[in-house]
């Protein structure tokens, strides 16, 4: 079988080894991992002595902090929008568990919400 000068041929023969189909791979986020490290990390509920221990030390802190200066701001939209543009996608996940791919596709709310902690 000559497939140098028909491709006709040449394609029907790929067609029937099923290597005429064009590949795509997979994303690597879905809608269900986002959702289920969102429902894990709401759902943590430390023990009531790691709870009184947290609020103790997160008191010592807060009441050690200057409130406010001169030359604090506070984070607005372009910060954090900034911030987030400057993530690498492809990266591991990081100790928090959260794909860079989950911060690059953030909605308007969840940068809305991002900018409030800070």
């Amino acid at each position: 079988m000559d497939l140098t000068h028909s491709s006709r041929e040449s394609w029907s023969l790929l067609r029937r080894l099923g290597a005429a189909q064009p590949s795509w791979r997979e994303s690597m986020v879905s809608p269900n991992s986002i959702s289920n490290i969102l429902f894990k990390t709401s759902n943590i509920k430390p023990e009531k002595l790691e709870n009184l221990k947290i609020k103790y030390d997160f008191k010592e802190v807060i009441n050690s902090c200057v409130e406010e200066s001169e030359s604090m701001e506070d984070f607005r939209m372009e910060d954090v929008e900034n911030a987030i543009k400057l993530v690498k996608s492809g990266k591991a996940v990081g100790v928090d568990g959260i794909l860079p791919e989950f911060l690059k596709y953030l909605g308007l709310k969840s940068k809305t919400w991002l900018t409030s902690f800070f």
